[in-house]
């Protein structure tokens, strides 16, 4: 059995799901590119903060216009005020989306994981024959 680096993990999970920019996927739609933040590639930091941000609004901390609006800021950065004019502008609801988008992303590593496995099983069963 090979083994693989944590850096080559990460990098073969980008790639396996369209990572462009360092721990962010892109997403279109409004007539742009939008890159959201993977959370299985995020930092430290960004994990405790949107751990959080959760905490916060279950214990009723926040109110959910201010939950949308830390919520989009963590996801997207400095395309976030843009993502909810764009969105107020169609009266969809920002987090909607985002969790669309989200479920794709995850959507596309579970095909990468299966595919993964379905080559590694075939392969092992090459070395028998």
């Amino acid at each position: 059995m090979s083994k693989m680096s944590f850096d080559d993990m990460i990098a073969q999970r980008a790639e396996a799901v369209g990572i462009e920019d360092g721990s962010k996927f892109a997403q279109e739609g409004f007539g742009r590119t939008w890159y959201i933040q993977a959370p299985d590639l995020a930092d430290t930091a960004w994990v405790d903060e949107m751990g959080a941000l959760n905490e916060d609004f279950a214990e009723g901390e926040i109110t959910p216009a201010e939950f949308r609006t830390e919520f989009t800021d963590l996801m997207l950065g400095d395309q976030a005020e843009d993502f909810r004019v764009a969105c107020d502008e169609r009266g969809v609801n920002p987090i909607n989306l985002l969790n669309w988008a989200m479920q794709n992303y995850r959507d596309a590593q579970g095909k990468a994981d299966r595919s993964r496995r379905n080559s590694q099983r075939t392969r092992a069963r090459a070395k028998r024959r």
